[in-house]
């Protein structure tokens, strides 16, 4: 597998998880700023898995 390949595969999964999150419900409650910031949160967490130490520290809420 070539690293053009790679690439191509984590794109193609961070479009879909944008895809996801672009829903009319998120798009409407959301403020342009806040949208942006939110979906860049959801990307990481569905990248890094809900596993990850980094969303479920008492900071975050989780």
């Amino acid at each position: 597998m070539t690293h053009h390949t790679k690439n191509n595969g984590l794109k193609r999964l961070i479009q879909k998880f944008e895809n996801d999150f672009n829903t009319e419900e998120n798009i409407n409650y959301y403020s342009v700023e806040d949208f942006l910031k939110s979906r860049r949160k959801y990307l990481q967490y569905m990248l890094k898995g809900p596993n990850c130490n980094e969303f479920h520290s008492e900071e975050n809420g989780f």
